[in-house]
């Protein structure tokens, strides 16, 4: 077996992946939530990666029906990135029984692939691993991949989308309390032009009306 650049550059990829989804499933720091679903949205991604990787090297060549175990996992990847932004938008997200929703496609297609293909004979296994090596693709295939990138596109918009809106809240937000703010700090101004006015007017309203003068005052510097 020829050791190449690309093999070399894969390897490194994988073991970078799997570092980092190591390193975020055990980390204690930071919202535990949002840390599990990134570490598991890596570590899908290296094993994916791992599968193709042995299947290039032609590690199933004698094991075939090992071959194409990963093969689903681009079904995952939107599901966690999606989750991940949710988890980070909101400090109160908790994955319940509809977020397993999300991972009912990779359910479906890994298990009826897995039966299908398993179901075959080795014979019938080995041809399909050198039909693809070789890069002789069924259309069957070409289409469950463009669903694939059809689902994963999907959800990269939702998880644009969710964030554009909660940018749009805050944006909101803080308008509203800019001009909350505002309205609290011109109240003081009004009150102390109302206390300057009425000071000037004291001397001549306690000789005129001491009573109802200071009640009429009193009355309008309430309103205010």
């Amino acid at each position: 077996m020829n050791i190449s650049l690309t093999h070399i550059l894969f390897v490194l990829m994988i073991f970078q992946l799997l570092f980092l989804s190591l390193f975020l499933l055990t980390q204690e720091k930071g919202k535990r939530i949002s840390n599990v679903l990134l570490g598991l949205f890596f570590l899908s991604i290296a094993l994916n990666l791992l599968d193709f990787f042995l299947f290039n090297l032609g590690a199933y060549a004698t094991i075939p029906w090992l071959a194409g175990w990963g093969s689903c996992l681009p079904l995952v990847f939107g599901p966690f990135v999606f989750l991940y932004t949710q988890s980070v938008l909101n400090k109160d997200f908790t994955p319940d029984k509809k977020s397993l929703l999300h991972f009912l496609p990779f359910i479906i297609f890994f298990s009826g692939t897995e039966i299908y293909y398993l179901g075959q004979p080795r014979a019938v296994q080995e041809q399909i691993l050198t039909n693809l090596l070789a890069h002789h693709i069924p259309v069957s295939v070409s289409i469950v991949s463009t669903i694939i990138f059809v689902q994963f596109l999907y959800y990269i918009i939702a998880s644009w989308r969710s964030v554009a809106a909660y940018q749009q809240e805050q944006k909101d937000g803080d308008g509203a309390q800019d001009r909350k703010e505002g309205e609290v700090l011109d109240v003081p101004a009004r009150a102390c032009g109302c206390q300057h006015e009425f000071g000037l007017s004291q001397p001549q309203s306690r000789s005129a009306w001491p009573a109802g003068g200071w009640f009429s005052m009193d009355c309008r510097f309430r309103e205010i």
